[in-house]
């Protein structure tokens, strides 16, 4: 986990309706998305707003989503329809 005491550990994984915290070790794998390469949500809602001209019948294709992090707040923000495609490489 990166720069977080093991209380805040806790504290997270508790605030994310888990009874006990033996999810504790698998949070940087379950959080990844906000860490790790790819893009932030309000970065892509921004540049979406910037270059595309939304309407109701906009609709969005996230590719490569992972978890959908991106996929989610597009939709909610911008009020329009995502489809998130995730491929794993076997």
């Amino acid at each position: 986990m990166k720069n977080l005491s093991r209380e805040t550990e806790e504290k997270l994984v508790c605030s994310l309706s888990w009874e006990t915290t033996e999810l504790l070790p698998f949070l940087p794998y379950l959080l990844q998305d906000f860490w790790e390469l790819g893009s932030d949500p309000n970065v892509m809602v921004d540049l979406l707003k910037k270059h595309v001209n939304i309407s109701s019948k906009t609709r969005i294709l996230d590719l490569a989503c992972g978890k959908g992090a991106v996929a989610v707040k597009v939709a909610q923000k911008l009020r329009v329809k995502v489809k998130g495609i995730e491929s794993l490489a076997i």
